[in-house]
């Protein structure tokens, strides 16, 4: 490797996600396959917003939760292996605040053993949610906020009872960040030295 470098730090730590329209082709840099499993199911709640997103969906549906069909849920990626970057150790940063797709590039990763997982865990259920509906209003306000998710997404993953654990539990300690130090990353960057 170009430097000596064989470890990256990938910090997903208060990433709260984004858009996956280039996901595939970044995760073809970290994991050596053709293809991931992704989604084991996918549930919807029906809502005005929704209704025309899918086919099957109707007016009587509205305020139901439902499965969305199989042939619509993105249940495996292609990958590209010209993309994949060989003899590099991967590890990612994560923390509670870690959300949306950067939570689901954290549970990918760990899923298919292509990174150590570092920091805090995530969130109760932060794989389960995404699809946020723009332009809600907050109460009689003038401040727009995202509402709440519309879609459930069950994905493939080594999560216990809802929560993506790390493989090194780094907690956050106030003490250690009133100094102006990133105590996380430097324990981390201890323990890669160390080995």
């Amino acid at each position: 490797m170009k430097n000596n470098i064989t470890s990256v730090i990938l910090d997903l730590r208060r990433n709260p996600g984004g858009y996956g329209d280039r996901f595939d082709e970044m995760l073809s840099i970290f994991i050596d396959k053709p293809s991931i499993k992704y989604l084991k199911g996918q549930r919807l709640r029906v809502s005005p917003e929704t209704i025309g997103d899918y086919d099957f969906l109707n007016q009587d549906m509205i305020g139901q939760v439902v499965d969305i069909p199989k042939e619509c849920v993105i249940s495996e990626v292609e990958l590209n292996p010209k993309h994949f970057i060989t003899s590099m150790k991967y590890y990612v940063l994560q923390s509670k605040d870690t959300g949306s797709v950067a939570a689901s590039f954290c549970n990918i990763m760990h899923y298919n053993n292509a990174a150590t997982l570092v920091g805090e865990p995530l969130l109760h259920s932060a794989l389960k949610y995404g699809e946020i509906i723009p332009g809600s209003q907050l109460g009689s306000s003038t401040i727009f906020f995202d509402a709440v998710s519309t879609t459930e997404y069950n994905e493939y993953t080594k999560a216990i009872d809802g929560v993506l654990y790390p493989d090194i539990h780094i907690p956050y300690v106030a003490s250690e960040y009133m100094t102006g130090k990133d105590a996380v990353l430097e324990k981390l960057l201890t323990i890669i030295k160390n080995k």
